[in-house]
């Protein structure tokens, strides 16, 4: 991330300005340099801290001026639109950090709960545990994610093909169901496992939480 804070901005200076030079050399003097910082600013939100956007607006602002002064018939109010562009591309910026560090806690605070749980996708590979869920099935949370919940901690092919056959039963149903996976060999721990289906922009995933006894 420090090494994108550095290049980023001085990177989509120059680029403005070549995009402005290449256009006006095609289509004529059309003074697109402030359309063109403003989209760099907002881009920068996405990526960037709202101090560090701050720190750029001078930069883009007389730019933008720079590149228009002696062809816009109103240079002065043009730049201020990219300040202004700026200071709502910082605001952004830094509501966007408080979303993400809510969801890091959030997400901190799900990862130490002591019931173990995955969640699923549709194909039952896991896209997130926790240190329970991990442990539970013999990995860490690291080493887990992207592996089918078919074959942790499975028996052998008998024990995935009922897991599998068990999961596509209750995989139609958004209401709660229960399961019961076996680990390890025949007679091996039995884990009552209570699935949730849980509708998504990305389709629905499933949340596998696991009742240890």
């Amino acid at each position: 991330m420090n090494k994108i804070r550095f290049v980023l901005p001085p990177l989509l200076l120059v680029l403005v300005y070549f995009l402005d030079v290449a256009i006006s050399k095609i289509i004529g003097d059309q003074t697109f340099a402030p359309a063109f910082c403003v989209l760099s600013l907002f881009g920068m939100a996405m990526v960037l801290s709202g101090r560090w956007i701050l720190l750029w607006i001078p930069a883009f602002a007389g730019m933008a001026y720079w590149l228009i002064y002696d062809v816009s018939l109103f240079p002065l109010t043009r730049t201020t639109t990219v300040i202004l562009a700026g200071l709502m591309a910082a605001w952004a910026s830094r509501q966007r950090e408080k979303v993400d560090k809510q969801l890091g806690e959030i997400e901190s605070i799900l990862s130490y709960l002591p019931t173990p749980w995955a969640l699923l996708n549709e194909e039952g590979a896991i896209l997130k545990t926790n240190l329970a869920g991990a442990a539970l099935l013999g990995s860490t949370p690291e080493e887990i994610v992207g592996n089918s919940i078919f074959e942790v901690g499975s028996s052998g092919e008998a024990e995935r093909r009922r897991r599998i056959e068990d999961f596509i039963k209750v995989s139609p149903t958004s209401a709660p169901q229960n399961l019961v996976f076996q680990l390890g060999p025949s007679g091996g721990q039995k884990i009552a496992t209570s699935i949730f289906r849980i509708p998504t922009r990305r389709g629905k995933l499933t949340l596998a939480v696991f009742q240890v006894p």
